[in-house]
């Protein structure tokens, strides 16, 4: 499953925290300031709890999105070289 996650930053967040958190993940990448794609064999909702402790009530948004297809926008080349290698690899997905 894949993710998108955005986050509100508004008051200060620990970006260490928010770093070990998401390399929780099998994969991410951060797509844009505060934005990022997840790669993880988890619930959302374990999501929302992992980002709930370090977000310092900031708000956030969590939603599964699927990479096979319609999906278009201009983003860094190593973005969609993130993609293009994660979107159809079968792995063991044990995070």
């Amino acid at each position: 499953m894949f993710y998108l996650i955005t986050l509100n930053i508004v008051k200060p967040i620990d970006t260490e925290a928010l770093k070990k958190k998401l390399d929780l993940a099998i994969d991410w990448v951060q797509i844009m300031p505060n934005v990022f794609i997840v790669k993880s064999f988890k619930e959302k909702e374990i999501w929302q709890i992992r980002m709930k402790t370090i977000a310092n009530d900031n708000l956030f948004f969590i939603t599964e999105i699927s990479l096979d297809k319609n999906y278009t926008g201009w983003l860094y080349e190593s973005v969609w070289e993130w993609i293009k290698k994660n979107k159809n690899k079968k792995q063991n997905w044990l995070k």
